[in-house]
């Protein structure tokens, strides 16, 4: 932080990211130095050559720049640790060092480029005029390679690219205080994201929905980040620094939670014992899991997945006029016969099953379970960018449902709901279900997006199918309104497992999750590279029994925001430092617009909560630790109204997580249970 400015331009890349690839590539080179100069004295038969004095300049040549390369890597990596995050004065030469590097980089191109060409056409491949083979070869290698690392340099380039010049942030207009007001740079950042979302669904096909859901998502973004003149690499380190402070709270016996919604916090406790619930809960999440077709079947059968998958694969069944109950699978019908595999069901109980994938809609399937005598309905979640942006588009939306206009729930799956009633109304899917089997009850059941669009349709279709359930798995937090948490209390049951982010992620706790990552970031006199080398050593092998010591006595979160003096401001960016307060000022918001007033609508997951976790849970785990036992409890949406920074908050939420701890938990029902009464 800020970001790094160069030819008028900002890069997704701070002043304080060049250590690591700067010691990296210095490294490389002084091998490829040694190895040029142990050629040049050890091996006389390239002088033999046709122009073997222009090689022997070549390498004299190379040799020189990479000293001189080498020399300049180590420099910028020394300017580059300098000063903590916040810091950036004492980095203020590392752009003049890279536009140096940038200039000895195209001599090098130029350099290599007239050494590849003479050697491309002067050189026997055969080595028949006195050449070693083998020397001609390396250098033809050595050349490839390096221009191998061009254009991997030019990728990430593009990629650290800032879609709009920096002069946008400074034309527009400005407060009374002479700083650009916050309308203005979120406006920029509205763009950006707007230019971003395009980029990275580039590839996404036509979609009636697709702008829409660009501008909804860049409305989000820039809401949330418009006005952080940040970077990824301060992203990640900020995590690890909350990771560290979140344990350190745990260990001083202090709560994550910030108390800052409105809803009481037991409305989500339920009155059933949590034996009646739990065995559907276990039962039901299969269907939920074998939504997600092929990539989930494959997943869950590494070794031999293709061997059992290809028997049951009908070649040329997208010419096939007679499958009138499957939609838009690939032509082996590839994800159908992975769902009747995982599930071992019969494919005439499949009463609809569909596949097609656009912005707002999602894939889905109506099936009879004759087992447990109930017709399910199971919706797929996150598979695609397009699911992607469904879930970014998370402001507050009136729902559809009979008698209650005050219900609001996170848009993007109000839209995914209103499409899923549509289909299953106009395929009259339900009623086609119930002529076959009139009293199996309905469940609805999915995972992640899947989850929300599950509790949504079920509750807008509650009032013609009085008796529908829904189980839901890793549903979002920002689901419902308080009038949403009281409607689907009794027929809707939600699960969480462990530390998974998406049932605590909304925008209220995305916006808390900022602020304290600002906050530690501000505090920590450590520099990013070592803060970003301890994260990776904890993610891997967990988290020291004896915490690294914070560099301040006061606890971090909940204290006043100060600054070293040597900050200053902070130039290039939308946030400042004032000398005289001593913290950091933000730009002062404006009056919210009417999509800004949308987001500010307090949002919780839907019906009762179950919260399955580890049973013992001293520390957090690293990667290379392995699963311990599990417990589950009734919950309340207090456990999950913070974002807890942990290796498995990703993890968590994966299908086959989750899989391995409902299996466990209907391994061991009956313990599950004795510790559940235990807690209470």
């Amino acid at each position: 932080m800020p970001a790094l400015v160069m030819f008028e331009r900002k890069f997704r890349i701070a002043s304080d990211d060049f250590v690591l690839p700067a010691i990296w590539s210095a490294s490389i080179r002084f091998l490829v130095l040694v190895a040029a100069v142990v050629v040049y004295f050890t091996e006389h038969s390239f002088h033999e050559c046709p122009g073997g004095q222009v090689l022997a300049l070549f390498m004299i040549g190379l040799a020189v720049l990479l000293s001189v390369t080498i020399l300049l890597e180590f420099t910028i990596a020394f300017f580059s640790a300098q000063g903590s995050i916040l810091a950036p004065g004492r980095r203020r030469f590392v752009p003049v060092f890279l536009y140096i590097r940038l200039a000895v980089l195209g001599i090098e191109v130029i350099w290599s480029g007239v050494a590849a060409f003479w050697i491309l056409q002067e050189w026997d491949n055969e080595g028949d005029k006195g050449c070693d083979l083998t020397i001609i070869r390396l250098v033809k290698t050595s050349l490839f390679c390096f221009w191998a690392l061009i254009f991997l340099l030019l990728v990430v380039v593009w990629l650290l690219f800032e879609p709009s010049p920096k002069e946008e942030e400074e034309d527009g207009p400005r407060d009374s205080s002479g700083s650009h007001g916050s309308r203005h740079l979120r406006r920029v950042a509205k763009s950006n994201w707007h230019k971003r979302c395009q980029w990275l669904c580039c590839f996404a096909g036509k979609d009636d929905n697709l702008e829409a859901a660009y501008a909804d998502a860049a409305e989000i973004l820039s809401h949330l980040f418009g006005t952080f003149d940040i970077v990824p690499s301060d992203v990640a380190a900020g995590f690890v620094l909350m990771q560290l402070e979140q344990q350190r709270r745990i260990c001083r016996g202090e709560s994550l939670s910030h108390h800052r919604f409105s809803l009481p916090s037991d409305v989500h406790l339920p009155t059933a014992p949590l034996a009646e619930v739990l065995d559907p809960v276990v039962y039901y999440f299969k269907y939920s899991a074998a939504m997600y077709g092929w990539p989930y079947f494959m997943e869950s059968n590494v070794c031999c997945g293709a061997c059992r998958l290809f028997p049951l694969c009908r070649c040329c069944s997208c010419v096939r006029t007679d499958l009138l109950s499957i939609e838009k699978d690939n032509c082996c019908r590839c994800n159908t016969s992975s769902i009747v595999s995982l599930l071992d069901v019969d494919e005439d109980d499949i009463i609809y099953i569909s596949f097609h994938n656009k912005i707002y809609e999602v894939p889905f399937m109506v099936l009879i379970d004759r087992g447990r005598k109930s017709i399910v309905v199971a919706i797929r979640g996150t598979l695609s960018l397009k699911d992607a942006l469904t879930d970014v588009t998370a402001d507050a939306q009136l729902v559809d449902i009979a008698g209650h206009d005050d219900i609001y729930a996170h848009k993007g799956m109000v839209c995914t709901a209103r499409f899923l009633c549509k289909k299953i109304k106009e395929l009259r899917l339900l009623e086609e279900a119930k002529s076959r089997e009139p009293d199996f009850p309905i469940v609805f059941t999915g995972h992640s997006l899947g989850a929300g669009a599950a509790i949504l349709t079920s509750s807008m279709l509650k009032d013609e199918w009085p008796g529908i359930k829904c189980y839901a798995y890793a549903s979002p937090f920002g689901l419902l309104n308080a009038e949403g948490v009281h409607f689907t209390k009794d027929f809707v049951v939600s699960v969480v497992l462990g530390l998974d982010i998406i049932p605590r992620l909304s925008i209220q706790t995305v916006n808390d999750l900022r602020d304290q990552v600002v906050e530690v970031m501000q505090h920590s006199p450590t520099p990013k590279y070592r803060i970003l080398l301890g994260g990776c050593w904890y993610s891997i092998c967990g988290l020291p029994k004896l915490l690294p010591d914070p560099g301040v006595k006061a606890p971090l979160l909940g204290s006043p925001i100060k600054k070293p003096k040597e900050l200053g401001k902070i130039e290039g960016g939308g946030d400042s430092y004032t000398e005289e307060q001593g913290q950091l000022e933000l730009p002062r918001p404006p009056s919210p617009t009417p999509s800004e007033g949308r987001m500010q609508i307090e949002l919780y997951p839907g019906g009762s909560l179950i919260w399955i976790r580890e049973a013992e849970e001293e520390r957090p785990r690293g990667w290379c630790q392995g699963p311990s036992s599990y417990r589950a409890q009734w919950a309340t949406y207090k456990e999950f109204d913070h974002i807890v920074i942990s290796p498995y908050m990703v993890t968590d939420h994966l299908p086959r997580t989750m899989n391995r701890a409902i299996n466990w938990v209907a391994e061991h029902m009956e313990e599950v249970l004795d510790i559940h009464l235990t807690a209470i």
